[in-house]
């Protein structure tokens, strides 16, 4: 393909000026002025052409980043309503924690009252750590 075109720019001296035409008006049309634009004539219609092109295509773009935004949005309020309900499920397990922690402690001193013996139950940082070394020991 290059040899051909470079044979017929070599052949037809005609058709170095014409590509060389296309080549500069390519360049200079996308940012042509607003009176090359009202001109008439065949450069005056091509700049507006290009003018209205280059305009649809920021107007598109635009109108992309513009849906992106929104889905970006809409995924952040996504995660910040599961966030919020983590948190609040959180803070419901810690009182459970707590009002559990405290009965079984409240068992446990009635039980002493009364000479019996009870297994103690583990803090709950103990249950989680034994917890996760049956989760995570090699070999189940």
């Amino acid at each position: 393909m290059e040899d051909s075109l470079a044979d017929l720019l070599r052949d037809y001296p005609a058709a170095s000026f014409i590509v060389g035409v296309v080549a500069l008006v390519s360049i200079v049309l996308p940012s042509v002025s607003k009176s090359t634009r009202d001109a008439g004539g065949l450069i005056g219609s091509a700049a507006r052409k290009v003018h209205e092109w280059r305009e649809r295509a920021i107007e598109e773009d635009q109108q992309v980043t513009q849906r992106e935004i929104a889905d970006l949005r809409s995924e952040i309020d996504r995660l910040d309503r599961i966030v919020s309900e983590l948190q609040v499920l959180g803070q419901d397990q810690y009182v459970y924690i707590v009002e559990v922690t405290h009965h079984l402690r409240a068992q446990t001193i009635e039980a002493a009252a009364h000479g019996w013996t009870i297994a103690p139950f583990p803090t709950f940082p103990d249950w989680r750590a034994a917890r996760h070394a049956e989760r995570d020991s090699p070999g189940d």
